[in-house]
């Protein structure tokens, strides 16, 4: 192909007419453009605000939080923990030989005043209405009782929860 003979096309005669129309809707988009930024400005101002303010009320309610969480950590640092510190201590030390002996001691006490009240009854009473009332399955006060009216006593006073015949007669 041959440079030379090949022409350039001639130019459209509405060239200047499209050219027109583009910078007239350039211009009209400038314009469009210059009216939402007046009305995003303003609404803008009113949205800036109003964030503000939330920011500022969300960083107050967070400050307080921490300060809340800091007070209640060191209730806890202060409070709690060394009553956990002193359960867990306490629980490991519960099956030494030392508790052990206490426990021992402590039973041994609770055994003798024991025996010591029921020395305080008369003899007949001491042991028989206990163990009858263990076998028969009945109330002390009802097992006292029986005791008492076989040695003609009057029995010793005990409250009793209310049973069903009870609250009829009522």
């Amino acid at each position: 192909m041959d440079k030379s003979s090949s022409e350039a096309p001639s130019p459209d005669p509405k060239i200047g007419e499209a050219a027109l129309k583009q910078a007239q809707t350039g211009e009209d988009w400038l314009g469009f453009a210059k009216d939402s930024l007046a009305v995003s400005t303003a609404r803008q101002a009113d949205l800036d605000a109003l964030t503000k303010q939330v920011t500022q009320q969300q960083m107050g309610i967070a400050n307080d939080q921490a300060a809340w969480a800091k007070s209640d950590r060191e209730r806890y640092d202060t409070v709690f923990k060394p009553v956990e510190d002193k359960f867990v201590a306490e629980a490991s030390a519960y099956g030494s030989e030392a508790h052990q002996n206490e426990a021992a001691a402590e039973a041994k006490a609770d055994v003798q005043n024991n025996a010591a009240g029921r020395a305080r009854l008369p003899i007949a009473m001491q042991l028989p209405w206990a163990s009858t009332r263990r076998r028969a399955g009945m109330p002390a006060s009802i097992a006292r009782a029986k005791w008492a009216r076989r040695l003609r006593r009057p029995a010793l006073k005990t409250p009793r929860a209310p049973t069903i015949e009870t609250r009829a007669s009522r």
